[in-house]
């Protein structure tokens, strides 16, 4: 099936138009492998994922904590220097930030566990 793209509803999937019709160009990221489109399904307004899928997916998730601040929100330069000096760490971590969450990402499980 040609990837496309569409417009869904919590019942119905319309297909408007080839999804590469987006772009004016193909970025120069763009590399050779191609994506198939796989289209959605819902049962009582909820987004059906196949088991293989939503297992493969989860799989980038293990070794991942998310976090926030409850009170006021501290820069990332603060928060990477306390984590690097008072978790003592093992491994190493990779801190990711989108909005208020943190992604703090474990090379070593046991550092996760500690944590």
């Amino acid at each position: 099936m040609k990837p496309t793209v569409v417009e869904t509803t919590e019942t119905s999937v319309t297909v408007t138009k080839p999804w590469n019709s987006i772009l004016k160009t193909k970025p120069t990221s763009v590399g050779s492998q191609t994506l198939n489109f796989i289209p959605p399904v819902f049962k009582g307004g909820v987004l059906q994922i196949e088991e293989g899928i939503f297992e493969e997916g989860s799989k980038d998730w293990d070794e991942t904590v998310v976090g926030f601040f409850l009170d006021k929100r501290l820069p990332y330069s603060i928060v990477k220097r306390m984590v690097e000096k008072r978790w003592n760490l093992q491994g190493d971590v990779e801190i990711l930030l989108d909005g208020d969450l943190f992604y703090f990402n474990f090379s070593n499980p046991e550092d996760k566990s500690y944590v």
